[in-house]
């Protein structure tokens, strides 16, 4: 579980806001961080920041079928993980191998 950082910011206008923030999953190899910045108090920044993360953890494919073949693996883990992180030659030389 990624951790929620809370921070004090202070507008151009002189307000003081708080501000919560956490880190998410990174898809090309860059961190990235999910942030927002108007809450008056410390307390309410923490509460939101949970809220925001509990549904950011709760988002996405869950798989059911455990009886996969290792074909079927090898396309789906092509399509979703190599075409988004991986070099064209990289692809390249994975579809050779039937992967």
């Amino acid at each position: 579980m990624s951790e929620i950082m809370v921070r004090e910011r202070f507008l151009r206008s002189g307000k003081k806001v708080y501000e919560y923030s956490f880190e998410m999953a990174s898809v090309d190899g860059k961190r990235k961080r999910k942030s927002k910045s108007e809450f008056a108090s410390k307390r309410d920044a923490r509460i939101a920041g949970r809220k925001a993360l509990s549904e950011y953890e709760n988002v996405g494919q869950v798989m059911v079928d455990r009886d996969i073949s290792y074909a079927d693996f090898g396309d789906l883990w092509m399509e979703n993980d190599c075409k988004l992180t991986c070099k064209e030659s990289t692809l390249y030389g994975y579809e050779k191998k039937n992967f």
